[in-house]
C-alpha cells in the first residue's frame, strides 16, 4: 500500500484552536447514567459504558491481599499474573511490590506501579535496581487537593541526596520544560563501586481522575519520553501515577496506539484496553480518560498526516467518529 501522505504545515493559530476545541470537548462531565447519550462522541461514550466492567480472566491477587501494609489503596488490586517480583533482603521479607509487568505485542514491557509510600520507598528503589530501570515516569504531584498521594522518593534539587535503606539517591540535574520537568538521578546501593543514572520525568498538569489541562502538552510529554528512552537506550521504563492505574494506564494506551498507528499497523483499540487491563487490573479508570486517548491520538495524527493511512482497523473509525462529530455539533 501507499505510504502515509505528510502533513503540510497549518497556522499555529488555527492548529491552537482545533487543539483547544477538541480537548475543552474531553473535559466536559460525563453523561449521567441511564440517561440518553445526545452528546458528540456518543460511539465512544458508549463504548466506554460496555468497557468499564471489563476485569479480564486472570483475577487472582494473593500477593495483594497478603500485604496490606505495602498498598497504597485497598481498593486497587495487583494481579498475581503480571505481578513485579523483588529480590528479599532479609529473612522475614518477601517478594512483593504493588507493581505489573505490561506489554503490548511485541513492543517494550514497562512497569506500571503505585506511587511510592512512605514505608514502600526501598522497595521501589530496589525494583528500579534489579531490573535495571533507566526511566521513571511519574504522573502526579506529591499532594493533590490537600491529599499526599506520593511519598518524596527523591531528592528535588541537584546537589542533594537522600539515603533509603542501602540506596543512595542523589540528584544530578534538573531541567524544567513546558508542562514537565526532566531530573537526572545517581542510583547507588550499598557495597557496589558502580553508579546508574535514572531519567526522572514529571508530569505537573494532569489531575488525578482527569486528563492533562491541554492535550499539546502530553504529546511534548510522550516526544521527551521517547527521546530519554532512546539516549538511555534498552533499560527498563517504570511509570506511576498515585495508584498506577487511571493517569498511567491512559498514557500506556496512548503511546501504543500511537506508536502502532506510527508503524502503520492494523490494531482494534478496544482489544488494545482489554489487553492492557488483563495485566494491570482497572487501568483507565475514567470516561474523560478514555475519550482523552482517541482525542490526543487524532491530534498526533492530523499534524503527520494530511490522509490518514489504511490499515487502522477499528481506530480509524472511532479516531473519524470522534473528529467528524467534533466538527458537525
Amino acid at each position: 500500500m501507499a505510504p502515509p501522505t505528510p502533513k503540510s504545515k497549518q497556522s499555529k493559530k488555527k492548529k491552537a484552536k482545533k487543539e483547544d476545541e477538541r480537548f475543552a470537548e474531553v473535559k466536559k462531565p460525563p453523561t449521567p447514567q441511564g440517561r440518553k447519550v445526545t452528546t458528540r462522541v456518543s460511539g465512544l461514550r458508549a463504548k466506554w459504558v460496555e468497557l468499564k466492567p471489563y476485569a479480564g480472566p486472570n483475577k487472582a491477587i494473593t500477593a495483594f491481599t497478603a500485604n496490606p501494609d505495602k498498598n497504597r489503596y485497598k481498593d486497587t488490586v495487583c494481579l498475581d499474573e503480571t505481578r513485579v517480583k523483588i529480590t528479599p533482603e532479609e529473612a522475614n521479607e518477601g517478594d512483593y511490590i504493588h507493581a505489573n509487568w505490561v506489554k503490548m505485542d511485541k513492543r517494550e514491557t514497562w512497569i506500571a506501579t503505585q506511587a511510592p509510600t512512605e514505608a514502600t520507598i526501598v522497595d521501589f528503589w530496589r525494583m528500579c535496581w534489579e531490573h535495571e530501570v533507566v526511566n521513571i515516569v511519574q504522573l502526579c504531584r506529591l499532594v493533590e487537593d490537600g491529599k499526599i498521594k506520593c511519598a518524596a522518593y527523591w531528592p528535588d534539587e541537584p546537589g542533594l541526596f537522600q539515603n533509603h535503606g542501602r540506596f543512595f539517591v542523589n540528584n544530578k540535574k534538573k531541567e524544567k520544560q513546558e508542562g514537565f520537568t526532566a531530573l537526572t538521578i545517581e542510583l547507588l546501593p550499598d557495597g557496589c563501586s558502580n553508579s546508574r543514572i535514572v531519567r526522572l520525568i514529571q508530569m505537573h498538569d494532569w489531575p488525578d481522575r482527569g486528563v492533562p489541562t491541554t492535550g499539546p502538552h502530553l504529546l511534548r510529554f510522550l516526544r521527551a519520553l521517547d527521546k530519554h528512552g532512546d539516549e538511555l537506550n534498552k533499560g527498563q521504563t517504570v511509570m506511576h501515577c498515585s495508584a498506577g492505574i487511571g493517569r498511567t494506564g491512559t498514557i500506556m494506551l496512548i503511546h501504543w496506539m500511537k506508536t502502532a498507528c506510527a508503524a502503520n499497523e492494523s490494531f482494534d483499540p478496544f482489544e488494545m484496553f482489554k489487553k492492557l487491563r488483563d495485566q494491570r487490573a482497572s487501568s483507565v479508570q475514567t470516561e474523560q480518560q478514555f475519550l482523552f486517548v482517541f482525542a490526543t491520538c487524532m491530534d498526533w495524527l492530523e499534524s503527520r498526516y494530511s490522509q490518514l493511512p489504511s490499515k487502522f482497523g477499528q481506530v480509524q473509525k472511532a479516531l473519524l467518529d470522534y473528529n467528524n462529530n467534533n466538527n458537525n455539533n
